[in-house]
């Protein structure tokens, strides 16, 4: 499934020359997925495939961006609140990963919404990009609700204000951890 970058910042709400603004360096896309141009012969069969297919208008490119999945997500999701519908795997990925490995039940209900993962009498509280303090707050929320003490962060990055909001919960009596994790674009690390 190939996605176009263009209807991309479109569906994001920008303007379509964001991402060739923003994330473009010398050609190249330092977004984590697959992002490659598409021009000449190959364009000429995309855009007849995507005008037939989808009934819009790509008529005047001369070039294109797409992009596969994993990418567009990542572009959607970056310096955004927006959750676009079918957009949601990369999380849910971490969470039947995560689960895999170390077991658990997903998508835990408790009376302040939904933990991802609780193992071993540990909520887990995934995140695709940088733990904040919000999510420690939610984690806690889920802790106090599930009346458990033990909690863990799973993300790639932690904001230092967050490493201090836990540092300052765990004196109250919880054992809240942060794991590092290292997402790429077949597996989770």
């Amino acid at each position: 499934m190939k996605f176009v970058v263009c209807k991309l910042c479109q569906a994001k709400g920008v303007d379509s020359k964001d991402f060739a603004k923003n994330y473009i360096k010398n050609g190249k896309c330092y977004l984590p997925g697959k992002f490659e141009i598409i021009d000449g012969n190959r364009l000429k069969f995309f855009k007849y495939a995507f005008n037939h297919q989808y009934r819009d208008n790509l008529y005047k490119a001369r070039r294109l961006w797409i992009t596969d999945s994993f990418g567009a997500c990542s572009y959607m999701l970056l310096n955004t609140c927006l959750e676009p519908t079918g957009m949601r795997f990369k999380e849910t990925d971490m969470e039947k990963e995560y689960q895999f490995h170390f077991g658990g039940d997903r998508q835990f209900r408790l009376n302040s919404g939904r933990a991802d993962i609780v193992v071993d009498g540990e909520v887990i509280e995934l995140k695709r990009e940088t733990i904040d303090c919000n999510a420690v707050g939610q984690l806690l929320r889920y802790l106090k609700s599930s009346g458990k003490l033990k909690g863990r962060l799973v993300a790639p990055a932690i904001h230092p204000d967050a490493l201090y909001l836990i540092l300052f919960i765990n004196q109250l009596g919880f054992e809240i951890k942060y794991t590092k994790v290292i997402i790429q674009a077949t597996k989770i690390v």
